[in-house]
């Protein structure tokens, strides 16, 4: 499991799929609920993302989760609470623990796109480049 940390960068040609797993009793999911909506609305114009919710008591909560984990590389979706928000990128998932405002949700969201740019590794030759010259 890889826990959001917030200076990781992935990048990948492949859809991704962000998710929720909410129960409706639950004062945190009940607070998240707004932020979450934002972020479904401002998600659902990349056609690289899907998004993925259930809620704790539908009775299809096990196969929605079982068929969503199927993404996973060898793997399924832990649910230790509520809300559980995920990522799920390359067969990887990542669980996110941050803050739950509609700002911190899509920068963590966003980290996964690639939009071009060049790598870490890259940028780092290239100075060392510019240095030998």
């Amino acid at each position: 499991m890889k826990y959001h940390r917030g200076t990781e960068k992935q990048k990948s040609s492949k859809p991704i799929t962000i998710g929720l797993v909410y129960a409706e009793w639950c004062g945190h999911c009940q607070a998240l609920k707004p932020e979450w909506e934002k972020l479904k609305e401002t998600l659902s114009k990349n056609k690289k993302c899907n998004i993925f919710e259930v809620e704790d008591s539908d009775v299809n909560k096990d196969a929605k989760l079982k068929s969503v984990g199927k993404k996973i590389n060898g793997g399924s979706i832990q649910v230790n609470g509520f809300p559980t928000l995920f990522k799920i990128l390359n067969g990887n998932v990542e669980y996110y623990n941050g803050e739950r405002t509609f700002d911190a949700l899509l920068k963590w969201a966003n980290r996964t796109f690639s939009y071009g740019g060049k790598t870490r590794k890259n940028r780092r030759n290239q100075v060392t480049r510019k240095n030998r010259v």
